[in-house]
């Protein structure tokens, strides 16, 4: 039983290191873009997260609106209805499931360090107590950012009236 354990346990750690290479190809392969400097410039997007996000969507220039890439993912909200009956709105989970594990990844990272999403997280966690239901309405911000940031081929600065109202909201919030 102890040499099968030590069996797995070796397979295990040669497959963690051909991943590690695997990733850092990966990356240097997504330096080479245009993209990949915009997007590790937003705080909590790593290089690897930047460099699978490139390679999901299969380069950030075929996107026009976060819509798009919102839908490729599998994140656009329908409408769950017949003929008779008026259902509510879901995620339609028609996608790319690993872009939309990646994204929501994401914007679990960057939701602690960009006041724009911190705001709007901010906001639904005090109507309601949800975390995971939060992140995922708080994608589509990720996702604007990011299509703004590559259209306009700029790096992420930090915006001081953000910054300002991220602060007021707090102290609104602890008075």
């Amino acid at each position: 039983m102890r040499v099968i354990l030590d069996v797995w346990i070796a397979q295990i750690r040669q497959i963690d290191t051909h991943l590690k290479k695997v990733g850092s190809a990966l990356i240097e392969l997504a330096r080479k873009t245009e993209h990949f400097e915009t997007l590790t410039s937003i705080k909590g997007i790593s290089s690897l997260f930047a460099a699978r996000f490139i390679a999901e969507c299969r380069g950030l220039h075929c996107y026009e609106h976060y819509k798009q890439i919102e839908k490729y993912a599998g994140a656009n909200v329908r409408l769950m209805d017949s003929g008779k009956y008026a259902g509510t709105r879901k995620i339609s989970k028609i996608g790319n499931k690993r872009l939309l594990r990646l994204i929501y990844l994401m914007t679990t990272q960057v939701v602690k360090f960009v006041p724009e999403i911190q705001i709007k997280f901010a906001t639904r966690q005090r109507r309601k107590k949800c975390y995971r239901e939060n992140i995922i309405a708080c994608t589509p911000w990720l996702l604007k950012l990011i299509t703004a940031l590559v259209r306009e081929r700029r790096p992420y600065v930090v915006r001081q009236e953000a910054l300002e109202k991220l602060a007021h909201m707090e102290a609104r919030h602890v008075a």
